[in-house]
């Protein structure tokens, strides 16, 4: 009596390994991209003797075409958030309140003509502008709602993209022009708080 090979009996048992190694890796789905950080934590805070600071958004976005906030990795909204956390902090000092108003935090993509046919093989065009745009409002409120030291930004943004760009690339193009329009913002509230709220400012 033959006894079957060893060979032939580790077959199915590394057949069966194989198969369950393939799906653990497709029920894990593909490597998640690591979201940016976009902060202002570099930038000295400045810091003011009152209440606060408390943010509202009183811009609403559409959720749908041709806007695509929603869709970014860190969107204007998230931004000034986040530049309020870094760079904005207060003593809790006497009754009145800093107000941080989000008006305007919209990104609209316009699609561009690109060249079709054997030329548009041999071409790369632009093939979407993006626009940003931040309306922010500083206010120092007293506690019966008047509004005693006010400054504002209206900063604006745009970058285009390539036709051929990877989701990755567009996503880095979005984020540069998040950063890019922040910076905008940082520098104009900051000489605002500086004039405006003067008295306030402790550095």
């Amino acid at each position: 009596m033959r006894l079957p090979r060893l060979s032939s009996l580790l077959r199915p048992l590394a057949l069966m390994l194989v198969a369950v190694t393939l799906a653990a890796c497709a029920s894990e789905g593909p490597p998640k991209r690591g979201t940016p950080e976009l902060r202002f934590t570099n930038l000295p805070p400045l810091t003011l003797a009152t209440q606060g600071p408390r943010i509202q958004t009183t811009y609403v976005s559409p959720l749908r075409n041709p806007n695509v906030e929603h869709l970014m990795p860190v969107s204007p909204e998230q931004a000034v958030r986040r530049w309020v956390q870094d760079r904005l902090h207060t003593t809790g000092a006497g009754v009145d309140t800093l107000v941080v108003d989000i008006r305007d935090a919209s990104v609209v993509e316009t699609r561009l003509s690109t060249k079709k046919g054997v030329v548009g093989f041999f071409t790369d065009d632009q093939e979407a502008k993006y626009d940003a745009k931040a309306n922010v409002v500083i206010q120092l409120r007293g506690p019966d709602g008047r509004v005693k030291a006010e400054t504002f930004t209206s900063a604006w943004r745009t970058r285009s993209i390539n036709e051929k760009a990877s989701l990755a690339d567009r996503e880095q193009v979005w984020f540069d022009l998040v950063e890019e329009l922040m910076r905008d913002v940082d520098q104009q509230l900051e000489t605002g708080l500086r004039q405006y709220f003067a008295e306030y400012l402790l550095r």
